[in-house]
C-alpha cells in the first residue's frame, strides 16, 4: 500500500526537465558520523520517453528506476532500490552546464552517504 501511495504521489507531481541525460561527478563524500572526504564518484540519469517518463539512475554498482519532482527551482530525482532510497537534487543552470548537485543514499542501519558535485545535462 505504501509503495502504491508513494508511486501515485510521485506521478501526480512529476514534470519533465529538458536536461536529460545528466552526467554527474561528485567530488565530496560524507558518511554519517564521519568527516567528509574527497572522491571522484560518478553517476548518470537518463529518461525513457517510451516508458512513461521514467528515469534511470546508473552508478558503478547498479541501475535504479525513479521519478522526477520539479515544481519550480531545483529538480528532485527520487529512486528506490532493494536496500536504499536515493535522492539527487540538481539546481539546474539555464545553460545546463555544471549544475550544482547533491546525491544522498539512505540505507538500513541507519546509514547515510551524501555526495556533493555537479551535473551536466543536454539542453
Amino acid at each position: 500500500m505504501i509503495k502504491f501511495v508513494t508511486t501515485a504521489a510521485l506521478t501526480a507531481f512529476a514534470s519533465p526537465i529538458a536536461a536529460f541525460p545528466l552526467s554527474c561527478i561528485f567530488v565530496s563524500e560524507c558518511m554519517l558520523g564521519e568527516a567528509c572526504e574527497e572522491t571522484s564518484f560518478s553517476a548518470s540519469v537518463s529518461a525513457d520517453g517510451d516508458a512513461g517518463g521514467k528515469l534511470f539512475l546508473t552508478t558503478g554498482a547498479e541501475t535504479l528506476e525513479g521519478s522526477n519532482i520539479q515544481n519550480e527551482g531545483p529538480a528532485h530525482l527520487f529512486f528506490v532500490g532493494k536496500t536504499a532510497v536515493h535522492l539527487i537534487t540538481v539546481d539546474l543552470a539555464e545553460d545546463g552546464q555544471n549544475d550544482a548537485a547533491h546525491y544522498t543514499v539512505h540505507m538500513q542501519g541507519p546509514m547515510t552517504i551524501s555526495y556533493s558535485g555537479t551535473c551536466q545535462g543536454d539542453k
